[in-house]
């Protein structure tokens, strides 16, 4: 009985994460209503608060299944560069404007939001720490969300130079297995 009940909730949630992400990416966060999310998602309102207590939930929940999408996709590469290169695959299915919004509520209810990061990051040093030495694991996640964000903040940076930007530093640094 728990099987089904488990399954028509992973449904469930993950009916509200797709509909929001579309939405989201359409129309943007700040015009996007949980009354509207709840429809294309076909459940009630008060559903969709069950499952996310505010509509930062929602886009948290969208964009740690991209993060947890990067990291399966990374694993076929074996190296921090390949990590870093997908992760910035992975991020070009959002506008860059979904992310800047998730940072604003990071910043602005770093409490709430604190859990999830702190589950993004532990998988990537995970990943990490399997391919390279402690030491360079460290740097490695430090020059890639370093180059992430720029990424993410400046509309200049394009994809090609973020990759490009994450490669030279990590041999710089003297990850050889970037």
């Amino acid at each position: 009985m728990s099987g089904r009940r488990e399954r028509k909730k992973n449904a469930v949630r993950t009916a509200v994460v797709d509909a929001a992400a579309a939405m989201f990416a359409r129309e943007g966060f700040d015009s996007t209503r949980v009354e509207s999310i709840a429809h294309a998602a076909d459940v009630a309102v008060g559903t969709v608060y069950n499952y996310f207590p505010a509509k930062s939930d929602i886009l948290l929940a969208v964009l740690v299944r991209d993060a947890q999408d990067a990291i399966e996709a990374a694993a076929a590469h074996e190296s921090a560069y390949g990590l870093a290169a997908t992760i910035v695959d992975v991020m070009e299915r959002r506008p860059r404007h979904l992310w800047r919004q998730l940072y604003a509520q990071a910043l602005m209810d770093e409490e709430r939001m604190r859990p999830a990061f702190t589950y993004v990051l532990a998988q990537f040093e995970g990943f990490l720490g399997k391919l390279l030495p402690p030491e360079h694991a460290a740097l490695a996640m430090s020059i890639g969300f370093s180059a992430i964000f720029r990424y993410v903040l400046d509309d200049d940076v394009t994809e090609a130079h973020a990759k490009a930007a994450v490669l030279e530093q990590l041999r710089g640094a003297g990850v050889e297995r970037a």
